[in-house]
Parts: C-alpha cells; structure tokens; sequence
C-alpha cells in the first residue's frame, strides 16, 4: 500500500506555509493530503505549467526578441546543433513594476518546455542573518543544477547592492553577499543547460561585477505593454465573449500589466456588487466614464507627445512608439551613434523640450508636463546642459574635469546660463515644429483618439518630412546623451 505521507525529497520543495497550513487540518489522513496536494501545486508552478507562452504574450520588443532567442537556442542546444558555449546563457530584465518582468521569465521556461527554478533576494534574506541567507542562495543554485535543463529566475538582484557605495553602513555584510553570488554565478555558468534571468526595477543599484557580460550576457528593458498584448489580456479575461475587444485595448493602452489586472480584477467586483454578468460592455462603460472627464488633458498630453516624435524624426532617429498614459504620455526613441559633438548634445537638449515647445505653439500655454522628476524632459535637458561645462569639457571651463554638479549649490551666473541654454533649445525646437504646426496638430488629435501609435503608424505620418543634421548654431549647450530613452509627460515624472 502506497504511504500517504510523502517522502523527505518531496517535502523539501515545500515552504512553511505549506507545512504549517497542512498541519492545522483535523486528523494525520487530511494533513497527509494537504501536504500531496502542496507538493503537486508547488511541482506543477516549477515546471511552468499553466504559464503563458512567448507565443501567446506576442510582444515585439527587444526583451521579448532576446527571450526567444534564447529559448530557440536552447532547443538547439538539445538538439546538439550548437555547443552551450556558443550561445548567450544569461538575461536581465529591468523596468518600472508591474510590466511583466516575472512573467516573461515564466514564458521562457513555459516555450522552452523546461521547469522555472525561482528565487529572490528579499526570499533569501527572510531566512535570517547572513549564514541562513547565504544558503538559502546555495541551495536556490543546486536546485538549479540538480534539475536542468531549466531557468533559473531571480527577482529583486537590486536588493544585492553595491560594493561601490561607501554610504552603506552595512559595506562588510553587502560585500558577503554580493561575493557569494558572483560566486554562484560563474558556478552555474560552468553547467550546462541552465538559463539565468534576473529582473530588477533599479539596474543602476546592482553592482558592475554582476551587470558585466559572462555574468548577465543581455540586458533589456521591459516596456508597456503593447495594444496587441492588452488584445491578448482581454481574451483571456472573456474568453467566449465573441465581442470586438479593439475598443478595450485602447482605453487600456499605457498601462501595466498588473494595472491591467487590478483593473478587470475591480471591474469583477463591482459587477457581482451590482449583481450584473462581467462581459466587455461593463468594463468598457467603467473605462469610458473615467476617461471622458479628462479629454481636455489627454488633447495636452498628445500635443506635448507629438512635439517630441516629429523633432526627434526631423533629426533621423527612430521612433520606436508614442503612448497615452494615465499618468501622461510616452515616447519611445533611439537615438543615432554620434560623435559627441555640441551639435549632438544641442540635438538631444532640443528633442528633450520639443513637448514643451509644442504645447507653447499649439496652445499658447504651457503645462508643468515637462517638468517633475529626474527622469523629466526638464531634468535631462539640465543635465545635458550642466555636463557640458562640468564633465565634457565642452563648456566654458575648457579642457577641465569637476564631476557632476549639485544643483543646489548653483552660482546665480551658473542658474542664468542654464536657463538661458534651454530656453534657447526650447526656442530651436518651436522654429523647427513651426512649419509643421498643422500635422502636429492633426497626429495629435489622432493620438487622443487612438491612444497608441507603433512605428509603422508614425513612419507613415512622417515619412514625407524632411530631415536634419543638427539645431542651428547658438549659444553653447551640454549634455551625455540617452540613446535608448522614454520621454514622459506628467506633472510628477516629466
């Protein structure tokens, strides 16, 4: 007769919760039964069953392309058609919460048709002080090794810190830690058939050692989700409507994934409140009655929007993607490689104000969406501007070096020097939209309608305009240029 309890291997996949629940039940015949079925749910979450596939997410972006790369070289791999050491084995994924960095991961695993081995730093740490956290490291990485092929996905590698930051009072404990899992790392990467993919929200927290190619080979951000990728969403949340959900994904576009969730998730609740069926019509007249208050805005924000695709297009770069957000707007660029120039800081300082000098052209008026956080239009333009003088040695300090400037500390001669080179980058970016007033305002009364355009969408709005090398010649401006960036409009981001 088969026991009931599992065996000692069994029960190792379990965590606390599990055990502690399972011993609550009434009898040892329950408790053995909750504890089968723990196992069962815990086995069947590792071998990615149930998880959306690469195929049916659908994203196109560059995250999203590495992912299938890897799984397509993996099965390669298996196949014995390359050898492990001719592939990229590793991939961080960074992006603002709730984009779906976790479930990439999982997609990974799920169309590579190999178990997901998960661990974190926060999970590690809960274990205790630093011996109990530095085993519970090890024993996530010999899970990993004892069951591959597989992927091994960590979250939160931010929370490893830095070794470069003196202001951390816990330098001896980090440099332990971040250590040990360099450590581990180059072990794992001496097996084969071991995927690695961390994700984090804050890449420029992670110390170097572990950002360098042979730890994590690739690095992409993870970005909203796509129209299409809310399409798939929708489906899965009606899945027999038979309705149209076009007009859905529209309303939704710009916002996470995990919003996107919250939102049907919200929209269930009320519908059982008042007693009505959940299908498309509900959650499509919640969305409506939230975003018909705000037209006005979302007219603003498209303004400011197709003020940054135009300029950056009129000088030759790329644009990936232009967004509503309920928050604000998005522009997605890739910049050109350059030479580092004036010229090239002058472009990017004018490219950064262009929402800005938008607004001032079509309105008359302009809103504080270019301003807010450090990631805002204002921010970087000021950035750009101040690393010329202080770090580039493209300033008026000539051939000297004084590292990043404190704001703050400012002279009232160094305060009207910035202020008078955006102006001035705001005003190249007016003259340069002048004689497009008419299309900008036509592409941005779209935009508010259609919430998104792709690449394809803005090339064929913008194909016809010619392009330029540079902003005319003025006063000197500054600047290190983001050559993969998101421009954002809102009052707290920028």
């Amino acid at each position: 007769m088969e026991p009931l309890i599992p065996d000692d291997g069994a029960l190792s996949l379990l965590g606390d919760p599990d055990i502690l629940l399972a011993l609550r039940a009434p009898d040892a015949r329950s408790a053995a039964e909750r504890l089968a079925t723990a196992i069962s749910r815990t086995r069947m979450q590792a071998s990615g069953a149930g998880a959306l596939t690469l195929e049916a997410i659908g994203g196109t972006s560059p995250a999203h392309q590495a992912a299938a790369d890897l799984v397509a070289d993996l099965h390669r791999w298996q196949r014995g058609e390359i050898e492990w050491s001719d592939m990229s084995r590793s991939l961080l994924i960074h992006g603002e919460p709730g984009t779906g960095k976790t479930v990439l991961a999982a997609a990974i695993a799920a169309s590579a048709g190999v178990p997901l081995i998960q661990g974190s730093f926060g999970a590690w740490q809960a274990r205790g002080h630093l011996g109990d956290m530095l085993a519970a490291m090890l024993a996530c990485f010999q899970d990993a090794k004892s069951r591959k092929p597989c992927v091994l996905f960590i979250d939160e590698i931010d929370s490893c810190g830095s070794r470069t930051d003196t202001r951390d009072r816990n330098q001896a404990y980090r440099q332990q830690v971040v250590n040990e899992f360099l450590r581990q790392i180059d072990l794992l990467h001496r097996e084969e058939g071991i995927l690695l993919i961390g994700a984090t929200n804050f890449p420029g927290k992670i110390d170097p050692a572990i950002l360098r190619p042979g730890r994590f080979d690739l690095h992409h951000e993870m970005p909203l989700p796509t129209r299409q990728q809310i399409l798939v969403m929708l489906e899965r949340a009606f899945p027999d409507s038979g309705q149209d959900l076009g007009p859905l994904s529209r309303k939704l576009t710009g916002q996470t994934p995990a919003v996107i969730d919250a939102r049907i998730r919200e929209a269930r609740a009320r519908a059982r409140c008042q007693d009505r069926s959940f299908d498309p019509g509900f959650l499509d007249q919640i969305l409506g009655q939230e975003q018909g208050s705000r037209s006005q805005l979302d007219e603003r924000i498209a303004v400011h929007e197709c003020g940054h695709v135009i300029t950056a297009w009129l000088y030759g770069e790329e644009v990936k993607r232009v967004c509503l957000c309920p928050t604000g707007g998005l522009t997605e660029r890739t910049a050109p490689p350059h030479a580092g120039l004036q010229a090239d800081f002058d472009r990017q300082m004018c490219i950064h104000l262009a929402g800005r000098a938008a607004e001032r052209l079509v309105f008359g008026t302009i809103s504080a969406g270019a301003g807010g956080g450090p990631e805002s239009d204002l921010a970087q333009a000021a950035r750009l501007s101040l690393a010329m003088d202080y770090s580039l040695g493209l300033g008026i300090h000539g051939n000297a070096w004084f590292g990043p400037p404190d704001i703050a500390r400012l002279t009232a001669d160094e305060r009207k020097r910035l202020q008078e080179r955006l102006d001035h980058a705001e005003d190249c970016a007016r003259a340069l939209l002048y004689p497009h007033r008419h299309l900008l305002r036509e592409m941005a009364l779209v935009l508010t309608r259609e919430r998104e355009f792709d690449a394809s969408a803005i090339k064929s709005w913008l194909q016809p305009l010619p392009r330029k090398p540079g902003p005319d010649e003025g006063p000197e401006h500054t600047g290190d240029d983001n050559s993969n960036e998101a421009t954002a409009f809102s009052a707290s981001s920028g």
